[in-house]
């Protein structure tokens, strides 16, 4: 009876090791950014999804295409390139997500607003803006600069509205000088905007307010 015991618990105690070894060998595939296969082989892969919206409709406007079309392939790329210089695998997909909506100032006048996800490893994945102004009667793109008088300093008087607006729609996590630096008389920090009947919209991605 003794010697039966004994043996159980041999089993037993062989068992727990190969489980600790077999969670000890996951973990370290893990940190390595793979998985485990069904044969106990410790399996790296990096899997990429992109996925971007196009308005058809709007690109059958010389002027929407031919700056749309340059500007998804570098988008695109960037991601690739981004993913692809290191091989870091992980066990999540990497992936970067492109939507628009559009705003209108006029039939003539319309504005694109791209939004894009990007996931390239890290705790987390980052967003970022890039928007378009088109005036389609005139096939042009519309800059900040097209929408004050030459040397005038819009600025000055805009940098103080969007600081307040900011920090309200912000609420307890608004840092006063984040906000200042990603804002300010920098004419730089406001070249994401739209133009719609109710006036101008600027947007800022995290990190920069």
């Amino acid at each position: 009876m003794v010697s039966k015991m004994r043996w159980m618990m041999a089993v037993l105690f062989i068992a727990a090791l190969s489980v600790s070894a077999a969670s000890a060998q996951d973990d370290a595939c893990l940190q390595r950014g793979g998985q485990l296969n069904d044969e106990g082989q410790c399996v790296l892969s990096l899997s990429m999804s992109i996925q971007m919206d196009y308005p058809l409709e709007l690109a059958e406007n010389d002027i929407v295409a031919s700056t749309l079309d340059p500007f998804i392939e570098t988008t695109r790329l960037s991601f690739v390139e981004a993913v692809s210089m290191a091989f870091s695998p992980a066990p999540g997909i990497y992936e970067s997500i492109a939507t628009y909506e559009t705003t209108q100032y006029s039939d003539e006048i319309t504005s694109l607003v791209y939004t894009i996800y990007e996931f390239t490893g890290g705790a987390h994945g980052n967003t970022y803006f890039h928007t378009f102004t088109f005036d389609l009667a005139n096939g042009t793109l519309i800059t900040l600069d097209d929408l004050f008088a030459e040397g005038s300093d819009p600025f000055a008087v805009i940098a103080p509205i969007v600081e307040t607006l900011l920090t309200e729609q912000l609420g307890d996590a608004a840092d006063p000088q984040w906000i200042v630096e990603g804002t300010g008389d920098n004419p730089d920090n406001y070249q994401n905007f739209s133009l719609s009947e109710d006036g101008i919209t600027f947007y800022f991605p995290p990190y920069q307010v």
